[in-house]
């Protein structure tokens, strides 16, 4: 796995930088998947499975399938974690899938987007 510290300066590491994480669910995700993955890596397992521990955690951490904004961020969510790497490809479909199935029970005059912090 990539290492990004080393890959990318610092500058383009801080949340302003990275757009996505001003959303507050995909911080809290991005999160919650750096921190398992540095905590097993410590405790000295192998890169497979503090990857893939911080995978399950980072599907955890997810936004429930409940309400018109849950959803925006949850699917905000799952695609940042696919670009990071933290939701792989065939999980990632079917992420998606649900999101899609529980935005379809949102009656339309509903789904009105809820101003996030990058849009107030």
């Amino acid at each position: 796995m990539l290492d990004v510290r080393r890959t990318y300066p610092a500058f383009l590491l801080e949340k302003s930088a990275l757009p996505a994480l001003t959303n507050p669910a995909v911080a809290h995700c991005v999160e919650v998947w750096k921190t398992i993955q540095d905590l097993l890596r410590a405790e000295g397992h192998t890169h497979a499975t503090s990857d893939y521990e911080a995978a399950r955690a980072f599907r955890h951490a997810l936004p429930p399938l409940i309400g018109y904004q849950n959803i925006c961020d949850f699917i905000a969510c799952v695609n940042y974690g696919i670009l990071i790497g933290a939701v792989k490809d065939p999980i990632a479909g079917k992420l998606l899938y649900g999101a899609q199935v529980a935005l379809s029970t949102i009656p339309k005059k509903e789904r009105t987007q809820v101003p996030g912090p990058a849009q107030k």
